[in-house]
C-alpha cells in the first residue's frame, strides 16, 4: 500500500537528520533520542522519511570522525544499526525484551571497538584511554591544589569495573532509545506492538538458571586463583543489577498500588531503588524465583473476574476459587438495600439511610426509595 508524500513529515526528517549531524559533532548522548526519532519515523511514517533523516546523522557522523578509521566504523555502526534495528524490530512488531537486547549488543559492541581497540592495538589495555582521561582531569586538580580522592579510588578500580561500566551504558542507551521509540509512536497506534505497563515488565525465566550458573562459574574462578575474577564479578554484576533493580522496583510498585491513596509510597519505592540498588534487587531475585508479583497479579484477576461475573449474573454472592484446593470461597455478599454493590461482611456493614429515613422505615411501611439506590463501593 502506498502512502501519500507529506512535506511537513519530509521537513520534520530534515530537522531531526540535522539535530543528529550536530549531535554527532557536539553531543553524543544526543544521538540516542536521535535514532528513537529515527526509528519511530520509519514505523510509523514510512522508511523513506527515516532514511532521510539517518543520511544527514550519519553523514555528520562521518564529518567528526572522518580522520580515524576505527572511530568512524564504530561511529556508523552505533547510529546506523540501533537505527535499523528499531525500524525493523517496530515494523515486524517484535518483543520489545529483543529489541532492546540486539541494540544494547549492537552499541557494547561500537563502545568497545571505538575506545578499546586503539589501545589494543598500540599494545597496550582496553582501558588506556579512561586512564589518560583520569590522569589529564588529576593534573588540572593538581594545578588548583586539589585532587579529588574519588578520582585516585576510581582510577585504582577502572581495571575491574571497566567493561561492567561498558555494559550498563549500553543496556541504558538501549532502553533508553526503545522507551522513546514507543512513545514517539503513541499508545494507540496499531502500526506497532503494545507495551505493557512498567508494573507488569518481568524478568526472563532462563534467568533462573543462569543465575546459580554464573555464581559457580564465578565462584569456581575464585578457589582456581583465577586472576580475571574480580572482573567477572564485576562484569556479570553490572551486566545483572540493571535488570534486578527493574525487577524489584516493578514488584514494589504493584504492590503498594494494589490499594488505592499510594501514590507516596509509589515515590517511595522508587527512592529505595535509587538509593539502595542492592535491596531492589534483591527483591528482583525473590520475584524472579517465588513469582510474588504474578501471584499477586493472578488473584487480582480473579478477583475482578469475580466481581464482573457477579454484575453479569446479578448473582447475590461473589465467589472466587483461587486454586488452592479449598474450591470456591465466598468474597463479598450483596447489600440487601442495593442490587448494584457489594461489601464483606467481615469488613463493612451495610448502610440503611439517614436517622430520619429509620424513623419512617415501620412495618408496614414502603421504604423511602432513595434507600434503594444507596449504592456502596466494591471491596
Amino acid at each position: 500500500m502506498k502512502t501519500e508524500f507529506s512535506f511537513k513529515k519530509f521537513i520534520w526528517a530534515l530537522l531531526i537528520g540535522l539535530g543528529g549531524a550536530l549531535a554527532a559533532n557536539f553531543n553524543l548522548p544526543l544521538l540516542i533520542p536521535a535514532a528513537a526519532a529515527i526509528g519511530f519515523m520509519g514505523a510509523c511514517w514510512g522508511v523513506s522519511y527515516a532514511l532521510v533523516a539517518l543520511a544527514f546523522t550519519a553523514g555528520g557522523a562521518a564529518l567528526e570522525f572522518s580522520t580515524d578509521l576505527i572511530s568512524l566504523i564504530s561511529a556508523e555502526a552505533a547510529i546506523v544499526l540501533p537505527s535499523v534495528m528499531l525500524i525493523v524490530g517496530l515494523r515486524k512488531k517484535l518483543p520489545y525484551r529483543l529489541i532492546t537486547a540486539a541494540i544494547a549488543v549492537i552499541v557494547l559492541a561500537a563502545l568497545y571497538c571505538g575506545l578499546s581497540l586503539p589501545g589494543i592495538i598500540a599494545g597496550g589495555e582496553p582501558f588506556d584511554w579512561a586512564l589518560e582521561l583520569l590522569d589529564a582531569y588529576r593534573a588540572i586538580g593538581e594545578q588548583y591544589g586539589y585532587v579529588p580522592t574519588g578520582l585516585v579510588e576510581l582510577r585504582d578500580m577502572l581495571p575491574v569495573v571497566y567493561y561492567g561500566v561498558l555494559i550498563i551504558i549500553a543496556e541504558g542507551a538501549a532502553f533508553i532509545m526503545v522507551l522513546l521509540s514507543k512513545l514517539f509512536c503513541g499508545k494507540k497506534n496499531e502500526a506497532v506492538r503494545p507495551m505493557a505497563r512498567f508494573i507488569e515488565w518481568h524478568l526472563p525465566s532462563s534467568l533462573r538458571i543462569g543465575l546459580p550458573v554464573l555464581a559457580a562459574g564465578i565462584l569456581i574462578m575464585y578457589v582456581a586463583r583465577f586472576g580475571g575474577a574480580p572482573t567477572m564479578l564485576a562484569t556479570v554484576g553490572y551486566m545483572l543489577l540493571p535488570l534486578l533493580v527493574a525487577g524489584g522496583l516493578a514488584t514494589l510498585i504493584y504492590v503498594v498500588t494494589r490499594r488505592p491513596g499510594s501514590g507516596f509510597y509509589v515515590v517511595l519505592a522508587v527512592l529505595i531503588s535509587v538509593l539502595m540498588p542492592l535491596f531492589a534487587a534483591a527483591i528482583g531475585v525473590v520475584d524472579l524465583y517465588a513469582g510474588v508479583r504474578r501471584r499477586f497479579m493472578r488473584t487480582d484477576k480473579l478477583i475482578r473476574e469475580a466481581f464482573e461475573r457477579a454484575e453479569k449474573t446479578k448473582s447475590n454472592t461473589v465467589t472466587v476459587d483461587f486454586g488452592d484446593g479449598r474450591g470456591p470461597q465466598v468474597i463479598a455478599v450483596r447489600k440487601k438495600v442495593s442490587e448494584d454493590a457489594f461489601f464483606d461482611g467481615r469488613n463493612e456493614k451495610p448502610k440503611t439511610g439517614t436517622p430520619e429515613e429509620k424513623k419512617t422505615d415501620k412495618p408496614g411501611e414502603t421504604p423511602d426509595k432513595s434507600e434503594e439506590n444507596d449504592g456502596g463501593e466494591d471491596q
